[in-house]
């Protein structure tokens, strides 16, 4: 990677793609072509990141929201699922580099007798000079007789006939637990616990054969508006 003087051409820089920059050795002001982008780029030792020349180290604060996937549901007197992780806040971001969002899917349905529901994917937003975050998918739904599942929001907990199980817990920061499951000493009037929201806890049923209510969202005005 040589640097060329020509006192009619100018200064011809060395070059590499994206997969060959340089890794090792580097100080802020290191400055090279890079091929794949088509672009002079200089490296920037406080951050640890190559970008365009001209515009490392220049901050922008940014505004971001970050929601996982839900939870699903069960069968057989079985549970609401909790709503996936919620994160929002400020970050400096850097003009130039590359940010990776991951925008996590629902839990997948069921189908069939007695089965629990399945978690939600996380979401994640990612990348060089920031904090990661990971919003966390929403706790699964449980089936009767079966607790209910963390995550971002816990799952409810499935009815059951002679004792009380456990919504599922939910991430602090991020939402809140499921509601209980209900006993009603019955087999057909078994109510299961509505999943948590992010803004409240999923509620615990109190009358026989009515599951609990969801737990409330939260709102958020990254849009200009709540």
């Amino acid at each position: 990677m040589a640097i060329t003087l020509d006192g009619t051409k100018g200064v011809g820089l060395p070059s590499w793609t994206t997969a060959g920059r340089p890794t090792t050795g580097l100080s802020t002001g290191y400055t090279g072509y890079n091929t794949t982008t088509g672009q002079i780029e200089a490296y920037n030792a406080t951050y640890n990141i190559w970008a365009n020349a001209g515009t490392t180290g220049i901050q922008y604060s940014v505004n971001y929201l970050v929601v996982a996937g839900g939870g699903s549901g069960g069968v057989d007197h079985a549970a609401g699922g909790g709503a996936g992780g919620l994160l929002s806040g400020t970050q400096n971001f850097i003009l130039g580099q590359t940010y990776t969002a991951t925008v996590g899917a629902g839990g997948a349905l069921v189908n069939g007798a007695s089965i629990d529901g399945n978690n939600g994917s996380n979401s994640v937003l990612s990348g060089s000079g920031i904090t990661t975050l990971t919003a966390i998918g929403g706790g699964a739904g449980a089936k009767l007789q079966t607790n209910g599942f963390s995550g971002g929001s816990g799952g409810g907990g499935g009815g059951y006939l002679t004792s009380q199980t456990s919504g599922g817990s939910g991430t602090s920061g991020q939402g809140f637990a499921g509601g209980n499951g209900f006993t009603s000493g019955s087999n057909n009037n078994r109510a299961s616990g509505g999943g948590g929201g992010a803004g409240a806890v999923g509620a615990t049923p109190t009358i026989s054969g009515t599951s609990g209510n969801g737990g409330a969202g939260s709102s958020n005005s990254i849009t200009g508006s709540a």
